[in-house]
């Protein structure tokens, strides 16, 4: 509670209470809108308008006075120094007298704004401004540049856009009035802050060399787009151009480092320009050959099928296995969509995400959806922040967890939503891809967010394509290649069971050659060697030469050749981690259990995995910079970078690393040695859902201690520094100090206890 916003509420409700129109606040000493309403009501009361309804209008800003040193009516000044208090600014008392004091919290206020007139003078404008929930300082989570752009906007447009917040939060507000800005700087008539067809003839086509406020206004929203020019001068240097290809190459653009046209409606408005031709689309009505062959010859790829019915409509639009041999025949892809509603708040909870996760997956096994396909969930309402905390993250929770216990097919999760909630989704680990429903462009959720970093398919426009029987109605979707759907079905395929077939025939094989081989030795190890037999042809197409040989032996190109003929010569099979629907580095995981069934020097073992993966982490601590590092940043990054897909020690290297010592511990070495297939087996069965707290317990006994003083020894340690810089060469990891390795050290250890005490 705050004394004197109590004291402000106690105020306005005395001295407006029973006057017509006025309805009292409770006073709880809390600032919030029904205070700053409450004060609104009273300026209305002073202004005598008829029907104080505490919303600051046209009304309201046409009547506003104007208050300063030289005022007299005392209830608009003890209202401004209310609404200062409200706002975290101290006017020094609630007296009716606009002295020095206020004077210099008004000033405060106007300086924080970025208002080129810090005068200390409540203009309407001013006024308007203190009677928002509005901030004009830096809010927890956000950006400090962001803010300068708010300040900046503030400072030249103010004269139409008013005072925007300047709390360092990208929002609907800042999209807004950086349209508001290019409208201004272009000479638009009626400038309004919508995207049209005046601004669109008047906006400039920037390129490196010119200078001017657009590229101020360009450097704006490429920042606030996550793309940065490293400054928000007027000029265009070779800094923008990069800043703008970065952008055009993430959102689906032609990579021309010139900001044209298409690039400055892709940096302001959710659709970018609704014209654009995409290479996927989705839709609502079942493709017959007719409508393949004309979705085909517009250019498309790729399309999105639902995989059920909204119960109790009568719209058919549910995928038909007939129809999928019709899009495959006529070369195109399919994604799925699942949608029974999902239309309001009121449908996401954990119990429907647990169900819709059931019949999705069972839907997409039915018709034969290959392992790995991503099945988008559909969020089809402009859902606020308050939706997603209470209703939709316990929605794709309760998905994630059902995906994670019962998915042989590793089928993934994606989401249809606007932007906010596909990134929040995404964000929380929640889905992997994301189909971003830009077309509604008022949603909430997409004016002031940028795209999802995951962003599979942007769907921008409804558009119909073919003629007479192959006319269809589409979605129109800019594709950015990180999905592209499946081309082809089989209803009776188990990826994950398929590669395990193949490690047996690729083990039988071995044991064949090893039998051969090993017996002219005086005590054969038949296993053992077949064992390493198997890991050798996992590992031969990326972990192999001199530098390998070292560290794992040799590898048999008989075998390798006998193996390719057992399979067919074909390719092996992806393999789906069931707990984290990640597709297992295969080729990882076997050179890093070969390095433990050949090798006898642990740390030897460890560089072939972890240790070596951990020195990657370095790289993306420290963003590969030169520079040396506070500890607190470098640990906060290691921990954010560590088994991400954004950095070089991924979850599917994190995975291979753990689950090959604990595959290796189980298989064991010498005459005890088990047959790797049949460990393999078992260990991605069940062996999975405790594996981190096996790891720990293979490697380092299960000893905190131990696994932080072998990750700083590795990073640190003098009798390590060899194997360290050619580590280091391998990954072009730039030098780092030992302070730094102990923070990333650190970070490992901490991140891994996390993973196990998760499980």
């Amino acid at each position: 509670m705050d004394v004197m916003v109590l004291k402000a509420q106690q105020w306005v409700n005395e001295t407006y209470k029973g006057k017509h129109g006025y309805e009292p606040v409770k006073e709880t000493g809390k600032t919030g809108w029904p205070t700053m309403r409450a004060l609104i009501r009273g300026l209305q009361i002073e202004e005598g308008i008829s029907g104080p309804n505490g919303s600051f209008g046209p009304s309201t800003t046409k009547l506003c006075p104007t208050v300063s040193v030289s005022t007299k009516n005392e209830n608009l000044v003890k209202i401004v120094q209310c609404a200062l208090y409200c706002k975290g600014y101290n006017p020094t008392g609630i007296t009716g007298t606009f002295g020095s004091n206020t004077k210099a919290a008004v000033e405060k206020l106007q300086s924080d704004a970025g208002l080129p007139n810090v005068d200390g003078v409540v203009t309407p404008m001013i006024f308007k401004a203190l009677l928002s929930m509005d901030a004009y300082v830096l809010l927890g989570g956000g950006d400090a540049r962001i803010r300068t752009i708010q300040r900046g906007l503030n400072n030249k447009y103010n004269k139409v856009i008013g005072v925007m917040p300047c709390d360092g939060i990208y929002s609907r507000g800042t999209n807004t009035a950086l349209i508001y800005a290019l409208q201004i700087e272009a000479g638009v008539a009626g400038a309004n802050g919508h995207f049209g067809p005046g601004t669109s003839s008047k906006c400039p086509r920037l390129k490196q060399g010119d200078n001017s406020r657009f590229v101020s206004l360009l450097k704006y929203a490429l920042y606030c787009n996550r793309f940065d020019a490293t400054n928000f001068k007027t000029e265009f240097d070779s800094d923008t151009r990069k800043a703008v290809e970065g952008f055009q190459e993430f959102s689906g653009l032609p990579k021309t480092g010139v900001s044209d046209l298409q690039t400055w409606k892709s940096l302001l408005v959710s659709t970018g320009d609704k014209t654009r031709k995409g290479k996927a689309c989705d839709c609502c009505t079942r493709i017959t050959p007719e409508r393949a062959k004309a979705i085909k010859a517009a250019g498309y790829e790729v399309v999105g099928r639902y995989l059920s019915n909204v119960p109790g409509s009568k719209l058919d639009k549910k995928l038909t296995a007939t129809e999928l041999q019709t899009i495959f025949a006529a070369g195109l892809r399919v994604f799925p969509i699942f949608q029974l509603a999902g239309n309001s708040s009121d449908y996401f909870n954990s119990a429907r995400g647990t169900s819709d996760a059931k019949q999705a997956k069972q839907a997409a096994k039915d018709f034969g959806f290959p392992s790995s396909t991503v099945i988008y969930f559909a969020v089809d309402f402009d859902a606020m922040d308050y939706d997603v905390d209470v209703a939709v993250l316990p929605y794709f929770r309760a998905i994630k967890e059902e995906f994670g216990r019962d998915n042989t097919r590793g089928y993934r999760i994606g989401i249809y939503a606007p932007r906010n909630v596909c990134s929040r989704i995404s964000n929380a680990g929640y889905a992997c891809k994301s189909f971003v429903c830009d077309m509604s462009t008022g949603f909430s959720g997409n004016l002031g967010y940028p795209l999802p970093k995951n962003w599979a398919f942007d769907q921008i426009s409804t558009i119909d394509v073919g003629s007479g029987d192959g006319h269809i109605e589409i979605d129109n979707n800019i594709c950015s290649g990180r999905d592209m759907g499946a081309n082809h079905v089989d209803v009776n395929m188990n990826d994950n069971e398929r590669f395990l077939e193949q490690i047996k025939i690729l083990y039988d094989v071995a044991y064949k050659h090893a039998t051969k081989t090993e017996m002219k030795s005086e005590r054969p190890k038949v296993v053992d060697m077949a064992n390493q037999y198997v890991c050798q042809y996992l590992r031969k197409d990326r972990y192999n030469g001199l530098k390998w040989t070292p560290v794992c032996g040799d590898i048999d190109e008989s075998y390798c050749k006998l193996a390719d003929e057992a399979l067919g010569n074909r390719q092996l099979y992806p393999f789906t981690d069931i707990k984290t629907n990640t597709v297992m580095d295969i080729k990882h995981l076997g050179a890093t259990l070969n390095s433990i069934l050949f090798n006898p020097v642990q740390h030897v073992q460890d560089c072939a995995g972890w240790a070596g993966d951990l020195v990657t982490l370095v790289r993306d601590a420290k963003g590969n910079s030169d520079k040396v590092m506070d500890y607190e940043v470098v640990y906060q990054n290691a921990k954010k970078y560590f088994g991400s897909d954004d950095g070089f020690f991924s979850l599917e290297d994190l995975l291979a690393d753990v689950d090959a010592v604990n595959i290796g511990a189980i298989v064991g070495k010498g005459f005890d040695a088990k047959s790797i297939y049949s460990v393999m087996k078992e260990y991605f069965t069940v062996g999975i859902n405790k594996r981190f707290t096996k790891f720990m317990e293979n490697r380092f006994s299960g000893n905190k201690l131990e696994i932080l003083n072998a990750a700083v020894e590795m990073l640190t340690s003098p009798k390590y520094v060899v194997t360290r810089q050619a580590l280091m060469y391998m990954f072009h990891v730039k030098v780092f100090g030992d302070l730094e390795g102990k923070a990333v050290a650190s970070a490992f250890t901490d991140k891994l206890l996390e993973k196990a005490n998760n499980e």
